[in-house]
């Protein structure tokens, strides 16, 4: 494997003594206020979903879960079990939102749905992934949705198309779930697609014309 790779696991994969050991240093008075500030920083409202990226033991994911109160949700993900563990012996407290805790290699695509959470925060994690832009696979859209305008009353003309292509900058495959806000008048070619690293993938979004002339009536 290349020294990189072999680095990068070393610094994730932590084992019981040594996951303890970081625990100790996150109740020290330099990491509870770093952890003040982060908070400070987010400012989570009532009711929010909440994506801790590099969770550790746990002990931000509970504050985020506190202050997301039982209305809200926190996902912690992270890339060592014994971690994971100690995070899912914490107790948050009452009143306190649920935490999901799963494994995830943080230097891959992250197995959270797109707009599943409202905010979402990483410290001190992404310093030991090589390939920093690969990992975040940042993707954008392109293209138009304006898909003319119809007379009244409508007569119901052949449907209308536009292509909206999805690029996709980082180095890693990205799986992108797609929906239409208003399914009923809109449709999607595919509802799930694949961009793969450094490509691209068009969506077509469809207006067929009977359903607006239905509306219309």
């Amino acid at each position: 494997a290349d020294d990189s790779v072999r680095a990068e696991r070393w610094m994730l994969e932590f084992d019981e003594e040594a996951s303890r050991a970081v625990e100790a240093v996150y109740g020290t008075d330099d990491v509870v206020e770093q952890r003040r500030i982060v908070m400070a920083a987010l400012a989570p409202r009532p009711g929010e979903r909440a994506l801790d990226l590099g969770c550790g033991p746990g002990l931000l994911a509970c504050e985020l879960a506190r202050a997301v109160g039982p209305g809200g949700h926190v996902l912690g993900l992270d890339a060592s079990p014994s971690m994971l563990a100690m995070a899912a012996r914490r107790d948050c407290g009452p009143g306190s939102a649920p935490v999901e805790l799963a494994e995830a290699d943080i230097a891959g695509p992250l197995p959270v749905a797109d707009g599943a959470v409202g905010l979402a925060v990483s410290t001190q994690v992404y310093e030991y992934v090589a390939d920093i832009p690969a990992a975040l696979a940042p993707v954008h859209a392109t293209g138009s949705t304006f898909l003319g305008f119809y007379k009244w009353p409508h007569d119901g003309d052949a449907p209308v198309s536009k292509a909206i292509t999805y690029t996709n900058d980082g180095g890693t495959p990205v799986v992108l779930d797609l929906s239409a806000d208003v399914p009923d008048l809109f449709e999607l070619s595919q509802e799930s697609v694949t961009v793969p690293a450094g490509g691209s993938v068009d969506v077509n979004v469809t207006a067929p014309n009977q359903r607006i002339a239905a509306v219309d009536e």
